[in-house]
């Protein structure tokens, strides 16, 4: 986790993008912690990263997500596509969930655990909703 003591606010001339960016060169962050370093609301962090997950894909990087995972019986939500903490466990439904965790890494890293999920260029994303059981 990124050292919030350490990093500076934005610059003025760097984007709210830019500024997701850098914090996340630093090391893994989760979603609260990016909305911490770079001043905006948890949920507003959700569409930022879906953009930069594409914008890496030409820089040669991909965006990494360790997926959620539940406190209470230790479910992890693999399959997940969305970059939002979920609300509750579909196996014991606990809300008891430890969020996703953001991270770069090279895009030809075969140890990202979600490569073919959000790295892969052209990959289809669900549409619409998911069904309980099936994250």
């Amino acid at each position: 986790m990124v050292d919030q003591s350490k990093t500076e606010p934005r610059e003025q001339n760097q984007t709210l993008r830019q500024s997701i960016l850098d914090c996340l060169e630093e090391g893994p962050v989760t979603a609260r912690e990016l909305s911490a370093l770079v001043h905006i609301r948890e949920k507003d962090v959700a569409p930022h990263l879906e953009h930069l997950e594409k914008s890496l894909r030409r820089s040669g990087k991909q965006l990494v997500i360790e997926p959620a995972e539940c406190l209470q019986c230790g479910f992890r939500f693999e399959k997940r596509r969305r970059f939002t903490k979920p609300s509750a466990c579909p196996r014991c439904r606990c809300q008891r969930i430890d969020p996703p965790v953001f991270r770069l890494a090279p895009q030809d890293d075969p140890a990202s655990p979600n490569a073919q999920l959000h790295a892969t260029p052209g990959a289809p994303r669900k549409k619409g909703g998911t069904q309980v059981g099936k994250e």
